[in-house]
């Protein structure tokens, strides 16, 4: 049953990170594999037939055939070992089609035989040269996941080598011709009847068990569903993905903005790309924003164990002292509290050579009134509008890639939203605030960036040597391929 699945998989699936949407929309994403990267499946797909199909056996129902003066029945028909020159993969406008040529198949069967009332049976050695196999694929979307099907094939066989042993093979020898039709007939009809019941018996449910769907936090995961049928030209196979974030709720809506139109891309150097618009990163920070994960609030027991880069002091109003001096005089070596959260979703812009992400936010300060048993009071308001560069990377363990970010500071505008302390000077304390911001709000946004989201391949499937290009409008990846099959 491994006969095709270690090729068919790796062509198919390779990097199907895939996603779907109705066809209506745009996609957030594609993957692009080349024929730089059909080359290597090819190569490696010759090497994994030649390990399996040696030992394939394929049994038949009796063949017979003659006349009423001689008449032959083949029972037991089987390939013991299959010997392939050369493979290739050839992408066409109706699917990807696998050809191998130059065939060496070795085998036996059983006969019987009646000539002229005297009866016999034996076996026959076979041999089977210089044939060639053309195998036409159709890879399609079915409810989301991959699937794929036989639209044609063909064994064309130049020669046939019998050796008959037997009391009678000399006599058989005479029908050398009638056995050889009879193993070419075969060959054709029946060994493509075998390879179309595994691509569906056992290719078939494999693709079907790709995981579409992939969880990030507790309520959010990506849907990784195909959009719709893979698209071939004479250079590459394109498969559009989806790649959105959404909440497992059931009340949660979508986004209110779609994908934009994707890039088309010339890059072929590389086996395959992976285009990504910033539709999933958006998505992302919508889902985040709706889940509340962008609402943080921190209490003197979050910030009195000081972080390297604010003052060994704590968070006080002390350090408000000088650049607010009547929130200080007002509430003197008091604790605060700090309620930070975004008041839109952030946003993601991607240029070439850049990424930058832009949001807007409220930092609510408050004190600890050591005057009224440590009741919480408001002191200011402050809005907060952001930008930062993003930093788009790959984390790359065994058997897994991830898409990550990492943001080293926020370039900030801060103004006044209300006070209850009296006039505040925001650009005073703009610096402040950016270091606050820096220290507690970053290694949290931070925390779930440099995980990332992750690109879903098959067992066996790691990329190489990936790089990272920022354009209009789109990440682009490209990358190689190292495949090794799983036991």
């Amino acid at each position: 049953s491994m006969i095709f699945n270690s090729v068919l998989i790796a062509v198919i699936t390779t990097l199907i990170t895939v996603t779907s949407l109705e066809a209506a929309d745009n996609p957030g994403g594609r993957i692009v594999i080349t024929q730089n990267g059909l080359n290597y499946l090819s190569q490696e797909g010759m090497q994994y037939l030649k390990t399996y199909l040696h030992t394939a056996q394929i049994e038949i129902s009796d063949q017979k055939a003659g006349d009423s003066t001689c008449h032959i029945t083949l029972t037991n028909i089987h390939i013991s070992g299959i010997h392939i020159e050369e493979f290739s993969a050839e992408l066409g406008s109706k699917g990807l089609t696998i050809k191998a040529t130059d065939l060496t198949i070795s085998g036996g069967l059983d006969y019987s035989f009646r000539c002229l009332l005297v009866p016999g049976s034996g076996s026959i050695d076979l041999g089977v040269s210089a044939s060639d196999l053309s195998l036409t694929l159709l890879v399609g979307d079915n409810d989301g996941h991959p699937s794929v099907e036989t639209d044609g094939c063909s064994i064309s066989i130049s020669s046939v080598d019998l050796d008959f042993s037997g009391f009678a093979a000399g006599i058989l020898n005479l029908l050398h011709g009638l056995v050889d039709g009879i193993v070419k007939l075969f060959m054709n009809n029946e060994g493509c009847s075998k390879i179309s019941e595994l691509i569906k018996n056992d290719l078939s449910p494999i693709l079907q068990k790709y995981p579409t769907i992939m969880p990030i936090e507790d309520l959010v995961e990506i849907d990784y569903s195909l959009v719709d049928d893979p698209t071939f030209s004479n250079v590459d196979l394109q498969v559009d993905i989806k790649g959105e974030f959404v909440s497992i709720r059931p009340d949660y809506e979508s986004p209110p903005f779609p994908a934009p139109p994707i890039t088309q891309i010339t890059e072929s150097s590389r086996m395959a790309y992976l285009l990504i618009s910033s539709y999933p990163a958006n998505t992302a920070a919508y889902v985040f924003y709706e889940e509340g994960f962008l609402h943080f609030n921190k209490t003197p027991a979050d910030l009195l164990p000081a972080n390297k880069n604010i003052p060994t002091i704590g968070i006080t109003t002390v350090l408000f002292q000088d650049l607010i001096p009547a929130f200080y005089n007002k509430y003197p070596d008091m604790n605060i509290t700090l309620n930070m959260y975004a008041t839109s979703p952030p946003f993601l812009k991607v240029t070439p050579g850049e990424a930058r992400l832009q949001g807007s936010g409220v930092i609510e300060v408050a004190v600890y009134d050591t005057n009224c048993d440590n009741a919480v009071v408001h002191a200011f308001s402050l809005e907060v509008d952001g930008s930062t560069e993003v930093k788009v990377g790959l984390y790359q363990t065994a058997g897994a890639t991830n898409v990550t970010g990492e943001v080293e500071s926020l370039d900030l505008e801060v103004t006044v939203q209300d006070t209850e302390i009296g006039p505040i000077n925001a650009t005073r304390i703009t610096d402040l605030i950016q270091l606050l911001v820096d220290s507690l709000a970053l290694p949290l946004v931070n925390g779930v960036a440099n995980v990332g989201w992750p690109i879903p391949v098959i067992d066996g499937v790691e990329l190489v040597d990936s790089e990272i290009i920022l354009g209009d409008g789109y990440i682009l990846i490209g990358t190689d391929v190292n495949y090794q099959p799983q036991q």
